[in-house]
């Protein structure tokens, strides 16, 4: 009986660890789709981009565990090794996007920061919207 409750345990758990990973691939897959059609990307930047963006990603969550499974670790210290990794991430898209894909990268990222932290930028206080549809921007 214990090993029935186990094994229905296990499969359980792992069902839900393929689902994550499917709803990780399926935000990745929109991610890019969205990357390439307003940074009209290349398939070939498509190609070196996705890993790019899966290492970083993982980086991403593996810092969110330990804080998690830390709670010594404060915001402040999360904060900045986020902005340390998204630094990072930015010079490895640097050196497969053009310049003007990247500016226009950064911009977005800026954005989707500010929006994430209440809708308004701490240095400007304004609310960010795409100049083209006025709606809030993020990959």
């Amino acid at each position: 009986m214990k090993t029935n409750l186990f094994a229905g345990i296990m499969a359980v758990v792992g069902l839900a660890g393929c689902a994550w990973a499917q709803d990780e691939e399926a935000r990745l897959n929109n991610t890019l789709a969205n990357m390439k059609a307003e940074l009209q990307l290349t398939q070939e930047q498509v190609s070196a981009v996705r890993p790019v963006m899966q290492e970083y990603d993982s980086r991403r969550q593996e810092l969110k565990q330990r804080q998690k499974e830390d709670m010594s670790i404060d915001d402040q210290t999360i904060a900045d090794q986020t902005a340390r990794l998204n630094e990072e991430e930015a010079q490895a898209l640097g050196k497969v996007l053009d310049p003007e894909q990247m500016k226009k990268w950064k911009n977005k990222q800026r954005m989707r920061s500010a929006l994430n932290s209440g809708g308004r930028s701490a240095d400007t206080g304004w609310a960010p919207r795409d100049t083209q549809t006025g709606v809030g921007i993020g990959f």
